[in-house]
């Protein structure tokens, strides 16, 4: 993908869009949100047929007869009104179980609430494992490592350890 020329990238695109509305034919609206991200709306699709789907869409791409490009489309969604009700919040849900589907190397993974919670988990250690770095608070401690039946040291471990102050 990243050694396409600019007018490859522009038939690449156009292919992408004709091979989700293949792929997908009750989509009911599709959207692009970046490079290679797109929401569409699907109504009433059961697990087994999102995967079916999914597989379809990740055959090779032929472009000008000598470029071919294997996708992998992993799928992330949120169903409405379980989920949620509000437009932002499917999208963002979406996007997590898409990341989930990306980390796990699965085809196809539905929102759970738990996804949430563990991405949100994720991001405030992520924010404190940053904050600590700035304020110092990470510091090396050596272990010594035993022989027992001969009484000698043998070696040592380095560790870094944080002092959580919170």
């Amino acid at each position: 993908y990243n050694t396409l020329q600019e007018n490859e990238l522009a038939i690449f695109h156009k292919m992408i869009v004709k091979r989700i509305l293949d792929c997908f034919p009750t989509a009911i609206q599709l959207g692009r949100i970046a490079e290679l991200e797109y929401s569409i709306l699907l109504p009433n699709m059961n697990d087994a047929q999102l995967k079916q789907s999914v597989t379809s869409f990740n055959q090779p791409y032929i472009i000008n007869d000598n470029v071919a490009i294997s996708p992998v489309c992993q799928l992330g969604f949120s169903t409405y009104p379980h989920d949620n009700t509000n437009t932002e919040k499917l999208l963002k849900y979406a996007r997590i179980a898409a990341e989930h589907a990306y980390k796990s190397a699965m085809l196809v993974v539905q929102f759970k609430a738990n996804l949430d919670t563990s991405h949100e988990e994720n991001k405030k250690l992520i924010l404190q494992i940053n904050q600590a770095l700035e304020n110092s608070s990470f510091h090396l401690a050596y272990q010594p490592q035993y022989s027992l039946p001969d009484r000698k040291l043998i070696g040592c471990e380095a560790l870094v350890r944080w002092q959580d102050i919170s």
